[in-house]
């Protein structure tokens, strides 16, 4: 599994979530993925992205960074079965 998909299967769940600091919700667009290690049964990633805060008082959105590191779990087709954040903000 290369960066790209990653960063596709990443974006599209709820598991970035878990690493935003202040309620707001992750930048799919800002994400940056670095596999750290690879097997053929597990993929140990960090990540990075912007997490975008909706302020109240404007209509401009602020942003802060956010990062962690994620563990996938692939079945022998390479297909992620399970994924868990190991390491970030959230801890």
């Amino acid at each position: 599994m290369d960066r790209r998909a990653l960063a596709e299967y990443l974006a599209g769940t709820g598991l970035l979530a878990g690493l935003c600091r202040r309620n707001g919700w992750p930048d799919a667009d800002t994400l940056r993925v670095e596999i750290v290690e690879q097997r053929s049964d597990q993929v140990l990633c960090n990540v990075r992205f912007e997490e975008v805060l909706l302020e109240t008082t404007d209509s401009d959105a602020d942003r802060i960074d956010c990062w962690g590191q994620c563990l996938l779990h692939l079945d022998r087709a390479g297909q992620v079965t399970r994924a868990e954040v190991v390491a970030g903000q959230h801890d």
